[in-house]
């Protein structure tokens, strides 16, 4: 798992902690996302660039969809994984 150094501010929080998880978003997830109906950044200028999530929008029904579609993704990929063991 990647890790990054943690911040003068997150040592203040969680004291002893000198890394944390870095978490990316892989294609799987970013292809459930755009499933869901979450609304990507295109090349806009102002924005943060291309394939990020537009988090401005409210997302109520989305994310539930969203959860659903992730759950449903890993039961399939833990049935592969059994399969193949």
């Amino acid at each position: 798992m990647k890790t990054r150094k943690t911040t003068r501010a997150e040592k203040i929080v969680r004291p002893g902690i000198y890394e944390v998880p870095v978490y990316d978003m892989d294609g799987k997830i970013k292809e459930l996302a755009r499933e869901a109906g979450f609304i990507f950044w295109k090349k806009e200028s102002w924005g943060p660039g291309e394939d990020h999530i537009d988090w401005s929008c409210n997302y109520d029904k989305e994310l539930a969809k969203f959860t659903y579609l992730v759950i449903n993704a890993y039961k399939e990929y833990e049935k592969n994984e059994y399969r193949s063991t």
